[in-house]
């Protein structure tokens, strides 16, 4: 098992030759390229020619025709709309009602033309830091969430709907 992160879909032709090992078998056998990557969004002013699902699943369609590789992908948030990690990741959170008081907050901040409206990363950590206390038991449990990646039913629900497309996906090649 390998896993490579490639830090976004603009870096993936530098990870060709790992692609080719795996595919072509030339030095993992039996592998399988997986690809899981953010569908990003249409809207706004930070797309490219890539943005979307249909533009992202073209752009790496024609990245593995090009090269001669076979891989699978799925784009978040659900391999059917535009979106990224962060939406599902919003989608499937336990307590929604953050959510609710976030969208206040971003609205209250756009009346002024000092703030800069926080990302969708930004919201994310913003929920999962709520949910501890300012003690510093609570802050040295959320440094072991952090390091380990270690987000369980306390911050999500994992038997959600929104994951399911996700699980199914995984599910072919770990199961």
């Amino acid at each position: 098992e390998l896993i490579v992160m490639t830090n976004g879909y603009t870096n993936i032709s530098k990870h060709l030759d790992t692609f080719k090992e795996i595919d072509l078998g030339e030095k993992r056998e039996g592998g399988v390229n997986l690809i899981i990557f953010d569908a990003d969004e249409t809207v706004g002013d930070k797309t490219d020619e890539y943005s979307g699902l249909a533009n992202k699943r073209t752009y790496l369609n024609s990245f593995m025709a090009d090269n001669h590789i076979q891989c699978h992908h799925f784009l978040f948030p659900n391999n059917i709309y535009d979106g990224c990690l962060e939406d599902l990741l919003k989608s499937i959170a336990t307590h929604q009602e953050f959510y609710l008081c976030w969208k206040d907050m971003e609205l209250c901040l756009s009346k002024y033309s000092t703030f800069n409206l926080p990302n969708k990363k930004g919201m994310i950590y913003s929920y999962i830091d709520s949910l501890f206390d300012e003690t510093k038991s609570q802050k040295e449990e959320m440094k072991k969430y952090q390091q380990n990646k270690d987000f369980t039913n306390a911050f999500w629900d994992l038997n959600s709907q929104e994951i399911q497309p996700l699980k199914t996906f995984l599910d072919i090649y770990f199961n």
